[in-house]
């Protein structure tokens, strides 16, 4: 556990201003669902399916984490059995789609009532910062069971 902290302080630090590449935070979420896994034991299977070309993007600080963490502790820590968590991306003709999918508990159970969480409402900011309207999130259902969270980029963000 140790060496993944380790690894986790390092990714963070490697980035001075919080942003850098999609293969960078794909690096932090690596080292950070690695400790998961330590914690949680066999309730969290995951894998990260991004083509080579699509680590050189640029993205806004912190872009997948917070998708990353409320997938984990609201859908997938609170269910007895754990589940899965998919991180994918994938060049589309409307842009880049990075797609966090769960077999979690779902965000319809786990949803705050109104607006967005916290989490949510930082994301889309920082997505109307770097991208204006360009950029948007998705959130669905995942069948049969947890949340599917989309965020699609605007083509001209692909390298």
């Amino acid at each position: 556990m140790i060496e993944k902290l380790i690894e986790l302080q390092r990714a963070t630090a490697a980035a001075p201003g919080g942003d850098g590449t999609l293969g960078h935070q794909l690096q932090w979420l690596r080292a950070y669902l690695e400790i998961l896994q330590l914690r949680m034991g066999g309730r969290l299977a995951w894998r990260i399916d991004v083509p080579p070309e699509l680590l050189s993007l640029r993205v806004p600080p912190m872009l997948l984490q917070p998708v990353v963490e409320n997938a984990v502790k609201h859908g997938l820590e609170p269910k007895i059995e754990g589940g899965r968590l998919d991180i994918t991306a994938r060049r589309e003709a409307d842009g880049v789609h990075l797609v966090v999918r769960d077999t979690g508990l779902g965000f319809r159970e786990t949803a705050p009532q109104g607006n967005d969480s916290l989490g949510l409402a930082n994301l889309r900011a920082r997505l109307a910062a770097w991208y204006g309207h360009a950029a948007r999130v998705v959130i669905e259902d995942n069948v049969p069971a947890g949340a599917a969270v989309s965020i699609v980029l605007p083509a001209t963000a692909a390298p």
